[in-house]
C-alpha cells in the first residue's frame, strides 16, 4: 500500500459518540461505547464525521485564529525552547516542538520567527491542499 502525507483543515467539536449518533440520527453500532470521547470534525467540503479523542488530539493543533498563524500558536506549538550558554550568555535558543521537530537559532525571537514562516506553510497546504498554482 502507498503511504501518504495528508494535511487538512478542519473545524472540530468535543462531543463523545452517543452524541455524535444523536445530532447524525444513527443508531449505536453494535459494541460502540456510547461513552467514548471524541470530536465531530467537519472538513470544508462540509462532510462531518467523528473521531476518538485520543487520535483527535495526536493529529490535530487547534489555531488562534482560522485565517491566519500567529505568534501565540508558535509558542503553543513549542515543547522546549530554552537559552543554552554561548560566549558568556544564553544568545543561542534551542528550539524543539510538540512534534519533535529541533533546530538551534540565535534568539527566541528567531527561532519563533522561523516557526511561524513554518506554521503558516502547513496552513496554506492545509486551506489550499496540493492545488498546483501557477
Amino acid at each position: 500500500m502507498q503511504t501518504y502525507l495528508s494535511v487538512k483543515l478542519t473545524e472540530a467539536e468535543p462531543m463523545t459518540s452517543a452524541e455524535f449518533n444523536t445530532r447524525i440520527g444513527r443508531a449505536p453500532r453494535e459494541g460502540e461505547d456510547l461513552n467514548e470521547e471524541g470530536y465531530l470534525v467537519r472538513y470544508p467540503d462540509g462532510y462531518e464525521g467523528w473521531c476518538p479523542r485520543p487520535q483527535f488530539e495526536a493529529a490535530c493543533f487547534p489555531l488562534c485564529d482560522a485565517s491566519r498563524i500567529v505568534e501565540q500558536d508558535a509558542d503553543t506549538f513549542s515543547a522546549n525552547l530554552k537559552g543554552l550558554p554561548f560566549g558568556g550568555s544564553e544568545r543561542i535558543t534551542d528550539l524543539r516542538t510538540i512534534t519533535d521537530f529541533h533546530c538551534i537559532e540565535a534568539t527566541k525571537g528567531t527561532a519563533t520567527r522561523l516557526l511561524v514562516r513554518h506554521l503558516k506553510f502547513v496552513l496554506a497546504w492545509a486551506r489550499n491542499g496540493l492545488e498546483k498554482h501557477s
